[in-house]
């Protein structure tokens, strides 16, 4: 079922009143980053691959929705990084993949 048929991509008739849009209202919101777990790649030894969780917050039409979402990522270890840069290395590229999917909606609606 899409939001068309639930109704979200359509301001009510009380957001209206108060003043609202009567374009739908979308915002994409990354409110946490963890790394849920990683390990060497398995061939190449200069890799680590692992996964992010990334929390989202996404208001469509002033109703506010979490997403839970796992995000690949890998990366290229350098000799002399500790292990909290190998951490914040994968959570930054798991960043920089949840960014690019904001941009990307953004542009879809647009």
């Amino acid at each position: 079922m899409g939001f068309a048929a639930l109704g979200l991509d359509e301001p009510s008739p009380v957001s209206l009143a108060g003043g609202g849009s009567a374009e739908p209202v979308m915002s994409l919101e990354l409110i946490d980053i963890a790394l849920a777990e990683r390990q060497p790649h398995p061939k190449l030894a200069e890799r680590m691959t692992g996964k992010v969780r990334a929390v989202l917050t996404e208001t469509i039409g002033g109703q506010e929705v979490r997403h839970e979402i796992m995000v690949p990522v890998w990366m290229d270890v350098q000799q002399g990084m500790s292990e909290e840069d190998i951490e914040l290395g994968l959570m930054v590229k798991a960043a920089d993949i949840v960014g690019r999917l904001k941009q990307h909606m953004g542009n879809l609606a647009g």
